[in-house]
């Protein structure tokens, strides 16, 4: 039996989102959030993080 090949991850959790960061605390997360410097997507009372604005910060500080 096959199956289909998993898609890729588009939106992450700010937990996640800290990790792929190096490592950063949520509160510094938050401060890039609140500060637009990291856009997100809310989804009723979560918080996503999409793989896009993770890129986008990335090579804007690089």
């Amino acid at each position: 039996m096959t199956h289909a090949p998993t898609p890729p991850r588009l939106a992450f959790t700010r937990e996640e989102a800290c990790a792929m960061l190096g490592g950063i605390s949520l509160p510094t997360l938050d401060k890039l959030i609140s500060s637009g410097r990291l856009k997100v997507v809310r989804l009723k009372r979560r918080v996503l993080v999409p793989l896009t604005s993770l890129e986008d910060f990335l090579l804007s500080n690089s």
